[in-house]
């Protein structure tokens, strides 16, 4: 009888810890991406296919801005751009990327910057937040872009 008991006692017991681990598992997934939505961020490099991290250009800024709407929003370097964003736990869809059409001629190579920063955010499918460091990631897990939460906006 006593075996019996201790049996049942055991299997609540794990029953309740699976259960404790998936709602932590969900519950730090929506603290995630709540700590996203309304956050502005610093690009400081990126590295879109196998080429080694870029950091940005001297003298240029990259900002990306997850509004609370679902809006992903920022400067490129040179143009603003905008596009839409979902999170669904680690992962992250970034819609088609619409930007300004002006052409900057300095710092060098700015041009170029905001194309290999377009193309990063294009393969980005998921994320890693840690402290005030975001790494938005290729399906592979790849790292694409780095950045460093902008506190003051």
């Amino acid at each position: 009888m006593r075996t019996i008991l201790y049996s049942v006692a055991i299997v609540m017991l794990v029953s309740c810890t699976a259960a404790t681990q998936f709602n932590a598992t969900a519950i730090s997934a929506e603290v995630t991406a709540a700590e996203l939505a309304g956050s502005s961020w610093k690009v400081l490099g990126f590295n879109p296919g196998a080429r080694d991290r870029v950091n940005i250009i001297n003298g240029s800024t990259v900002t990306v801005n997850f509004d609370v709407d679902g809006k992903l929003t920022g400067k490129a370097g040179c143009n603003s751009y905008f596009t839409s964003y979902t999170i669904d736990g680690e992962t992250i869809s970034i819609g088609l990327v619409g930007a300004t059409r002006m052409a900057c001629g300095a710092p060098e190579g700015i041009m170029d910057q905001e194309v290999r920063f377009f193309e990063a955010l294009g393969q980005v499918s998921n994320y890693e937040l840690v402290g005030d460091e975001l790494s938005l990631l290729s399906s592979d897990g790849a790292y694409l872009l780095s950045l460093i939460r902008d506190r003051i906006k």
